[in-house]
C-alpha cells in the first residue's frame, strides 16, 4: 500500500506563507502542500518528531491566516535543498481560518 492509499485527507499544492513557531524558536517555512488533517513544508531548521507547534499559513490574497496547533509526524532530509528538512504537520487543533482548508473530503474525525 503507498503512502498516498494510506492518507486519510488528500494533499493539495500550496504556496502560502507559512511560520512554525516551537517551544524554542519561530521560523518561516516554505508550505508544500496542505489538506484538512495537516500540512506538508521544508523547514531551515529541523522539529523533531512529536514536537508541538503553532502553525499560522497566511493567504495574503484574500486576508484569510490559519491559526492551528499540530505536531510534528515525520521528517526527513530535503534532497533537492541540502540545508532543508521536509517536515509533516498533524493538526491537533485548527484555531481560526478553516476557510483556507480544502473543502471537505468524506471521512471526517
Amino acid at each position: 500500500m503507498s503512502a498516498d492509499e494510506r492518507r486519510k485527507h488528500t494533499r493539495y499544492p500550496s504556496q502560502l506563507r507559512c511560520w512554525l513557531r516551537g517551544p524554542a524558536r519561530q521560523v518561516y517555512v516554505r508550505l508544500r502542500d496542505i489538506s484538512r488533517g495537516g500540512l506538508g513544508l521544508r523547514a531551515p531548521t529541523t522539529f523533531p518528531r512529536g514536537e508541538v507547534a503553532e502553525v499560522l499559513v497566511e493567504d495574503p490574497r484574500r486576508g484569510v491566516a490559519l491559526r492551528a496547533r499540530g505536531e510534528v509526524v515525520w521528517t526527513h532530509p530535503d534532497p533537492d535543498h541540502p540545508d532543508h528538512t521536509g517536515t509533516g504537520i498533524r493538526f491537533l487543533e485548527v484555531t481560526e481560518g478553516l476557510e483556507l482548508l480544502p473543502a471537505g473530503e468524506a471521512s471526517e474525525a
